[in-house]
């Protein structure tokens, strides 16, 4: 399945609602060898993927979780900064 900016025009609230049946379904497809596929540009819609693949210019820049991403500091872990700083 493969989900293309899903939350891009939701309130937060709503948002959380629907990341939690996104864990649901993403169960359910993995139990039959599926996958879920999101395609985002917010922080809080991929944080909890297992796998985060970050684009730029058209190429694989980098892959990994968000934590680990966020250890390389790079690409992923710039970019989450800044957004962050916008709520502190």
């Amino acid at each position: 399945m493969v989900l293309d900016e899903p939350t891009n025009a939701i309130d937060p609230l709503r948002e959380l609602e629907l990341l939690a049946r996104y864990r649901r379904a993403a169960k359910a497809l993995r139990s039959y060898g599926g996958i879920l596929v999101i395609i985002s540009h917010r922080f809080t819609t991929v944080r909890d993927a297992d796998q985060i693949v970050v684009l730029e210019n058209g190429q694989v820049a980098e892959t990994g979780s968000h934590d680990a991403l966020l250890r390389q500091d790079r690409i992923y872990g710039q970019l989450f900064k800044e957004q962050a700083k916008a709520f502190l």
